[in-house]
């Protein structure tokens, strides 16, 4: 990708191209593919993960201790998989910003340093993997540019595993199958944030549906069966309320789950219980 210097700010930015290369981005991007993460169950036949979204590192809102506190909560109570639910960093590379004045809400401009930055403050703990999608933070260059962060970063850290913008389906059980679906929403903030829960699952037909869904973008958190046998949650955020949020009205729930599952070999529902804990940090 052809780059320029911007004297402004003293940093390397993209070109803005004639061309967005749609092809790329629509062969990335596939509906129908499954990832599978199998997790070993434990003795009594349960499962542990945790999920999370809205990180949105770079951001001077970000808050990356609460973060830090997490993943080393997680790896303390024995839990080596992170599910990530979009908007990783939060995606300013200068012309390309996702609401007006967002360059002056950032510590990091541009998108090569954008991904040094992540590869460097994004936490490292040792056997501990994050599967993540794109939020639109972290896709809006990609969508204009053809410029894929979540390739980028996932060549600069192992233990950031990319799986495509938006939506992936993740199995975390073959016998039984058991289904996570990660979502990254659109839109604003709707009157009550259990709607868009509804509204997502009950579009989908019973026979697509996931067990599991855990939806980004809203930066609330929440566990309701919206439709259903389906277990759903809104996944929480890390980004205390910028100016931006503020007259959006958006609030920010500092924070991410600790989820067990208890998988069940009766009927057609794999999970016989699940316990869902929200990690409060802030």
């Amino acid at each position: 990708m052809k780059t320029f210097i911007n004297s402004k700010y003293n940093i390397i930015m993209p070109k803005k191209s004639t061309q967005i290369e749609k092809s790329k981005w629509f062969r990335r991007f596939s509906p129908k593919q499954e990832y599978p993460v199998i997790l070993k169950p434990n003795r009594n036949g349960w499962i542990s993960f945790g999920l999370i979204g809205d990180t949105h590192l770079t951001s001077l809102f970000c808050d990356e201790g609460a973060i830090k506190s997490y993943y080393r909560d997680m790896q303390r109570a024995g839990i080596h998989n992170i599910m990530h639910a979009g908007d990783l960093w939060d995606g300013c590379v200068g012309d390309t910003q996702v609401y007006r004045g967002q360059i002056h809400d950032v510590n990091t401009v541009g998108f090569e340093r954008g991904k040094q930055y992540v590869a460097e403050h994004y936490p490292k703990y040792k056997d501990m993997m994050t599967y993540f999608i794109l939020g639109n933070h972290d896709a809006r260059i990609l969508e204009r540019e053809g410029a894929d962060f979540g390739e980028g970063i996932s060549k600069l850290r192992e233990d950031l595993i990319y799986l495509q913008p938006y939506y992936a389906r993740v199995i975390l059980s073959e016998e039984p199958e058991l289904a996570l679906d990660l979502i990254h929403l659109s839109g604003g903030v709707p009157y009550t944030i259990g709607y868009a829960i509804q509204k997502y699952i009950r579009n989908v037909p019973p026979s697509k549906r996931a067990n599991i869904y855990g939806f980004g973008h809203l930066h609330k958190h929440q566990h309701v069966s919206a439709e259903g046998d389906d277990e759903s949650f809104l996944v929480g955020g890390w980004q205390h309320p910028s100016e931006y949020n503020i007259r959006r009205g958006a609030g920010s729930e500092i924070g991410g789950y600790k989820l067990r599952v208890k998988l069940s070999d009766i009927g057609s529902n794999p999970i016989d219980k699940i316990e869902g804990t929200f990690m409060r940090y802030g």
